[in-house]
Parts: C-alpha cells; structure tokens; sequence
C-alpha cells in the first residue's frame, strides 16, 4: 500500500481514496458508440421512409394504369363498331347508345382521354411514345381487335403525398 505524506505530515492511503464516475476515456468511447448508433438508426429510418415513398408512388401509377386499361377495354368490347381506327394516338368508335367516342393519348399533355374525361391523374403521365391504338382486321366477319400501348410515367414524390 502506498502512502504519502501530506504539509501537516500525516500519512495519506491511495487504497482509501473511492473512484467515483468514469474517466474520460470511457465517456469519449461511450459518446462515439452512442453517435454510430443514432447515424446507422437515422439512416435505415430515411432509407425506408424513401423506399415506401417510392412503392407507394409505383402502387398509384399501377392502379392508374389498370384502370385506364379497364375503362378504355370496356368501351371498345361495348363497341357498336370502329369507324376510324388506324395506327395513331386515337381511335374513334360509336360506342353502346349509338354516340361517337373518340380515345386520345395526346403525347403532349401526356394525358390519355375520351371526349368527356381524363382517364388518368395529375401526377402521372402517359402516351409517352409510339402508336397508342393499333388496329388488326385480319379475319373477314369477325370484329377487329384493337391493340392498346401506353407507358405511364410517375411524377414527382411530392404529388403523391
């Protein structure tokens, strides 16, 4: 045991001495573990954040899309019959109660529409690119089958939300 002696000449024992709290090392090390954790945790929460941002905008544009599909499918099995079909972004057809209908993917607005509605959203385009009505009348006194192409395109994430 080591002793010392104090100005008043008595005798101090280190052993005596308590150690209380912890020395400075161990609070540096303790901070930087802490900081790896709060910057891997924040990091993960982002990047899922990011990614359900992302499904969630993809799930839009799918439905968007099926939808399109649907009302303009609908509207042409219904069909009375085509009167101008040729390979173009329209295709007109006199529809179940004997009206004109007319279907357009106008590339420039990117929108897909008939000549009452919109068919898709504000945040998502379409027509980007290529005939969108293609027309096949390849077996004589059997209805045409009509082709139908469109790419859609989501917007910006800030649309979605």
């Amino acid at each position: 045991m080591k002793t010392k002696k104090n100005t008043s000449g008595n005798n101090i024992s280190f052993s005596n001495i308590k150690r209380n709290g912890f020395t400075l090392i161990e609070q540096l090390v303790a901070v930087s573990i802490l900081a790896l954790v709060l910057v891997t945790g924040s990091r993960l929460f982002f990047t899922t954040l990011q990614s359900k941002t992302k499904l969630e905008s993809m799930s839009v544009l799918k439905q968007t899309g099926e939808y399109s599909l649907i009302v303009m499918s609908n509207l042409l099995k219904n069909a009375q019959g085509i009167t101008s079909c040729e390979e173009s972004n329209s295709i007109e057809f006199t529809n179940s109660d004997g009206g004109i209908t007319t279907l357009t993917c106008d590339e420039s607005l990117g929108t897909i529409s008939s000549n009452s509605a919109i068919l898709i959203s504000d945040y998502v385009t379409g027509c980007n690119g290529g005939a969108a009505f293609i027309c096949n009348n390849t077996v004589e006194g059997k209805p045409p089958t009509v082709e139908i192409n469109f790419t859609l395109t989501r917007g910006s994430v800030a649309d979605i939300l």
